[in-house]
């Protein structure tokens, strides 16, 4: 099995009709330092990719990041991921996925992977807003959105088909990166279009292929919108509070070791830890929706 640092997810949500809402992403705390867009929000084009640079979304809970010395599995990793934050509104007409992660290069083999950070979406129907792009070292934040190069790969899924469905990852490639540098992403992924009846259900991973510091998962949602969840192959359980006539759901892992699987192993046969939320009453009629974690479907 490889290392994917910082693989790709895609939340799904399905409408009445079959129609599919996309919220495609990339795995991936600051309050106000550099690489924390604060100013009046402004487009930019890079390497054919249209995105937008601002402010953290008010309904965002922001995580700041430990420093401190790594577990025994983070220390003996190439790359340590300190942190995986995903958060989604559904308290507008359309989803709001806001995603926040942190890799450490710890050997000069991992660099490369650590200052490679891919966001996958869907352009026709999904905008971008990247809130954060920056490396820590030495305690000082160094800003990486004003020369960060961008590259757009699409997908084809169906190439013997010659078939496109529109998803691409932007690759955003950072210079200057070194070892015990830590790379730091924050985007918010806005569905465009709303789908008549559409009802959610995603996946959302619990652990990955490399020991992760913390992982959290945050859903916001009104009192009256009823979302059911089910964990997999872990022992916690969410927490669900009310606040007025907001809905919140979290769960927060520390200290998740890595999943050792053989790489032998069926796709289909691997026990990944994950976190199911979603508006059907019964799970099998959502198979439809799928959340794919570095590169593996977990539904």
């Amino acid at each position: 099995m490889t290392s994917a640092s910082w693989g790709p997810l895609e939340f799904v949500s399905t409408g009445a009709n079959g129609a599919r809402c996309w919220l495609g992403v990339t795995l991936l705390v600051l309050s106000s330092c550099a690489g924390v867009a604060q100013a009046e929000p402004r487009v930019v084009t890079k390497g054919g990719v249209d995105y937008s640079i601002d402010a953290v979304p008010a309904w965002v809970s922001r995580t700041t990041i430990q420093e401190g010395s790594p577990g025994t599995d983070a220390a003996a990793a190439p790359i340590r991921n300190l942190l995986l934050d995903y958060q989604i509104s559904l308290l507008g007409s359309t989803p709001q996925l806001y995603t926040h992660q942190a890799l450490a290069a710890q050997t000069f083999g991992a660099i490369e992977k650590v200052a490679n950070v891919p966001i996958t979406f869907s352009p026709d129907s999904q905008r971008l807003t990247v809130h954060a792009l920056s490396v820590l070292r030495a305690g000082q934040h160094i800003d990486k959105l004003p020369t960060v190069r961008v590259e757009l790969l699409r997908r084809e899924p169906g190439r013997e088909a010659a078939l496109y469905d529109g998803v691409v990852t932007a690759d955003f490639l950072l210079d200057d990166v070194r070892v015990g540098d830590i790379v730091e992403v924050e985007y918010t992924l806005t569905s465009e279009t709303s789908v008549d009846g559409e009802l959610f259900n995603s996946t959302f991973p619990l652990a990955t292929a490399e020991p992760v510091d913390t992982l959290r998962v945050r859903v916001l949602s009104a009192v009256g919108r009823p979302l059911r969840y089910s964990v997999l192959f872990t022992d916690v359980t969410p927490r669900v509070t009310k606040h007025g006539d907001v809905s919140e759901l979290t769960l927060e892992r520390t200290a998740v070791p890595a999943m050792q699987v053989e790489p032998s192993t069926p796709e289909d046969a691997i026990p990944w830890p994950r976190l199911r939320v979603s508006e059907y009453v019964i799970w099998s009629t959502a198979r439809s929706s799928s959340c794919t974690s570095r590169g593996r479907k977990t539904s």
